[in-house]
């Protein structure tokens, strides 16, 4: 955000102008993060109905960007809450691949071959764990609220606050300042290839209401200021009774 000062010029009664300057710190301190939170939480459906979000089958036909060129795939997502359990089917150029974790352990199959996950994948579902729910438990989990000012995502005007975790995880949110929906998240969190912790960027859009909330039905995400891929939501259906054995790594075949 820039430094420079707010001009504003004030008529007095004499007829004499008063030039007052206001810094963009007293603007900021003037602004409740929390509030823009609690609104924001309102727009998307409610803390209720959000809380009431036990599970969720998400599915999406997905465009991954590689140096080499553009890879269309189809893509399953179920995820469970408390603890965080997710299983991603995934079908791109013929083959399917399978990322499941229960909680503990992360593991993949495909052709036929079921094994644990990498360290670095791990990695990268505990860096979505983190996140999970964080602006509906953001004071359970005793995060820090910074509010960050105003700025510009695309055309859109947004409030910007960054949430800090115990730990010292930092996520920043991006509020669209008419809609209150979150229309951009920035996050350190490890590569899946190398381990190395890298600048994360989540932007959504084509905002739609499905069963009393309002999904982003177009996802992309950005690594490195690059982009990696982009997802766009065929279907999404919520409270689907999802058994834990869904998650759970299979033995090997």
């Amino acid at each position: 955000m820039s430094k420079r000062c707010f001009r504003l010029l004030v008529v007095l009664g004499t007829g004499i102008a008063l030039v007052v300057l206001y810094s963009p710190g007293i603007l900021r301190a003037q602004v409740n993060p929390e509030e823009i939170i609690e609104k924001s939480i309102a727009a998307q459906g409610g803390r209720e109905v959000l809380e009431g979000v036990k599970d969720t089958v998400t599915t999406l036909s997905i465009k991954i960007f590689t140096p080499q060129g553009e890879y269309l795939g189809e893509r399953t997502a179920y995820t469970k809450s408390d603890p965080m359990k997710v299983r991603i089917e995934q079908t791109m150029m013929g083959v399917q691949t399978i990322i499941g974790y229960d909680g503990q352990t992360a593991w993949l199959e495909q052709m036929g071959k079921v094994m644990v996950a990498p360290q670095t994948v791990m990695d990268s579902i505990k860096a979505s764990e983190i996140r999970e729910d964080l602006l509906l438990k953001y004071k359970e989990k005793e995060c820090s609220v910074e509010y960050l000012g105003e700025d510009k995502v695309g055309e859109r005007t947004c409030h910007m606050i960054k949430l800090t975790d115990k730990e010292g995880n930092e996520t920043l949110f991006c509020f669209d300042a008419e809609t209150y929906y979150v229309i951009k998240m920035e996050f350190q969190a490890p590569d899946e290839r190398t381990g190395e912790m890298v600048k994360n960027e989540v932007v959504n859009s084509d905002f739609r209401p499905v069963e009393k909330m309002i999904v982003p039905f177009k996802i992309e995400s950005f690594v490195r200021g690059e982009k990696l891929m982009e997802s766009v939501i065929k279907e999404v259906k919520f409270n689907q009774g999802l058994d834990d054995a869904l998650f759970s790594m299979p033995e090997q075949k």
